[in-house]
């Protein structure tokens, strides 16, 4: 399967988890826009990629990936302590008024988020100072799939970015959690790290009777020039855009309500 840029777009969900239909709406037109702007760039940036083709690419084209997952340990650590901790989670699909596909049972807790450092990360220190040496890091959160969980097919809103999972907690039979990219099925393996080029189609699943767990980052795709400063330019834009300034909003309230802001 090719990456596409256009064929694959999401529509808004227009109702649940306690974001109007009217709010979803609003937001989606913002995202339509920025879409909109993009699609004639994204093709020339996934041509101008220095780590594909996909639809899953190689952890060793990355030279942190090493030390990340010797610190896995240090990870689930921290990962298990906020779990145990007695707050509501936020839902993935919750999580931002654009949200394009709704997953029960599928939800974030967000460390870093493009410029924003989230108050929940200063529980985690040994995960945020792995993350400290990652070039190019643009967004990372936990992202987990309870037992019976599914995320519908979806592509990625811009090719500007890979997406890379560590796996965190994997639960057993380790083939009952995957993910199909493009036409290619991958599972996590604890420890051990999975990338794949978020522009093609992709769905998840977990059909075990336990969590499966990922830490979960968006990286700056590595591109030759011109493309790369392009993608810089396109990138700061997502930063400040309604979408973006969107999540990072109804983060910040979901932190306070759930008195996850700085040290427990």
């Amino acid at each position: 399967m090719q990456a596409r840029s256009g064929s694959e777009e999401e529509t808004p969900a227009s109702s649940g988890g306690g974001v109007t239909s009217a709010a979803r709406r609003v937001a989606g037109r913002a995202l339509g826009g920025v879409r909109a702007v993009r699609r004639p760039i994204e093709s020339w940036i996934i041509d101008s990629s220095e780590v594909g083709p996909g639809p899953f690419l190689e952890p060793d084209a990355f030279a942190w990936v090493g030390a990340l997952e010797a610190g896995h340990g240090v990870v689930r650590s921290e990962l298990e302590a906020l779990l145990a901790a007695d707050v509501e989670r936020q839902s993935t699909h919750d999580m931002n008024a654009a949200a394009s596909i709704r997953a029960d049972r599928w939800e974030t807790i967000l460390l870093h988020y493009y410029g924003m450092d989230c108050g929940v990360a200063a529980r985690c220190p040994g995960t945020i100072a792995l993350l400290g040496d990652i070039p190019g890091l643009r967004a990372a959160s936990f992202s987990i799939l309870w037992p019976g969980a599914t995320i519908p097919p979806h592509r990625g809103p811009y090719a500007g970015v890979v997406r890379y999972h560590l796996a965190v907690v994997v639960p057993e039979p380790a083939d009952g959690c995957g993910i199909r990219v493009g036409d290619e099925v991958g599972h996590w393996e604890e420890g051990r790290s999975l990338l794949f080029d978020e522009s093609y189609e992709h769905e998840a699943w977990n059909r075990t009777g336990g969590m499966r767990a990922v830490l979960f980052l968006d990286i700056v795709r590595p591109l030759r020039q011109p493309a790369r400063a392009v993608n810089a330019a396109a990138l700061a834009a997502f930063a400040v855009s309604p979408y973006a300034r969107s999540t990072k909003r109804r983060n910040r309230a979901w932190e306070s309500e759930q008195g996850l802001v700085g040290p427990a």
